[in-house]
């Protein structure tokens, strides 16, 4: 829980418990928001047709990411959902691609990763051999200063 607490610091404000209750009262708040892109059910709907198994990896708190994804209603889209939290790791560590593949039982090129995030989600995936696609859907301007493997 570092979000406020660092917000309170970059402006010199030193109520540190007031951070922290902030925090908290966010973390409670947020997950709770079942909002999704446009467009989301139809896709997992699509992919659930496929014989594409679905997994998330987040470096989100395990709890706060189970409150949103029931928020959602798409649980039941999803085979694993390994957090930094449970697996010790976040991302872009090697070690948390590889603990969700040794749950799933893949290697990396079998694999495609979709994330909005180009250093967590995508540059780390790329370095353990594994396949991408960058979702942006701000259209924001990508500067890349070494070459990435996207699959589109």
């Amino acid at each position: 829980m570092l979000r406020f607490p660092k917000v309170f610091a970059h402006f010199n404000h030193t109520d540190s418990l007031l951070a922290r209750q902030i925090e908290s009262h966010y973390l409670s708040i947020c997950p709770n928001k079942p909002h999704l892109i446009d467009g989301a059910i139809q896709l997992l709907e699509f992919l659930k047709m496929k014989p594409y198994p679905l997994h998330i990896l987040t470096n989100g708190f395990l709890d706060t990411q189970h409150k949103k994804i029931a928020a959602s209603n798409i649980l039941h889209y999803f085979n694993f959902i390994v957090t930094s939290e449970s697996s010790s790791f976040s991302k872009p560590d090697n070690r948390s691609y590889f603990h969700l593949l040794d749950q799933i039982n893949h290697e990396p090129e079998e694999c495609i990763m979709v994330g909005d995030n180009l250093i967590s989600d995508i540059a780390g995936s790329s370095a353990i051999g594994t396949k991408n696609i960058y979702f942006n859907p701000e259209k924001l301007a990508i500067k890349v200063t070494k070459p990435l493997k996207f699959l589109i």
